[in-house]
This record gives C-alpha cells, sequence and structure tokens, in this order.
C-alpha cells in the first residue's frame, strides 16, 4: 500500500510541475499536505506563501470533538475507563488537522 501512495504521491507532483511549466497568468495553486518534508520541498517550487494549520485554536477544536464523541456515542462507552488515554493521544497526534 505504501508504494501505491509514494506513486500517486509523485503522479500528482509531477502533474503540478507539468501545470506550471504551461506558464499560465493567473493560475494559481492551493495544495495542501502532510507536513512531510519531500512533500514541503516538491511543493516549495510553487509556493509564494505558506500558510500553516496548526494552532491552538484547531487543536482545542479537535480536543472538543473527540471529547463530545466519547461523552454521546453508547458505542464509545465501554472505553470509559480509558477516556483521558483516548482524548490526549488522539489529538496530539492531530497534529492540526
Amino acid at each position: 500500500m505504501k508504494v501505491l501512495e509514494i506513486e500517486r504521491e509523485i503522479f500528482v507532483l509531477d502533474t503540478l510541475e507539468k501545470m506550471r511549466e504551461w506558464g499560465l497568468q493567473g493560475l494559481h495553486f492551493f495544495i495542501t499536505s502532510r507536513n512531510e518534508p519531500d512533500i514541503h520541498e516538491s511543493l516549495n517550487l510553487f509556493s509564494t506563501q505558506d500558510v500553516i494549520m496548526k494552532n491552538t485554536g484547531i487543536d482545542q477544536d479537535i480536543v472538543n470533538f473527540i471529547s463530545s464523541r466519547l461523552d454521546i456515542d453508547r458505542r464509545l462507552r465501554k472505553w470509559l475507563p480509558y477516556r483521558n488515554k483516548i482524548q490526549n493521544t488522539l489529538a496530539e497526534r492531530a497534529k492540526g488537522v
């Protein structure tokens, strides 16, 4: 599966490079991706401004969403003893996404 993901990523980056070579005025790209070094390096060819989506407001929204799902969803009640660990781990690993 990882190979397919890498091949798809290469295809997308190559396609963006070809589109950039068209030299069309007014053509802008809005690209979102994981903050992986290889993706970031490739996208820097196109970017004039990086917008970092991670901030404390988004992190708090994620915590609130996870908390509400753990409170409301009956299927998740069986995990009540692990509530804090689940909430903390998911919020930490979400990294603003």
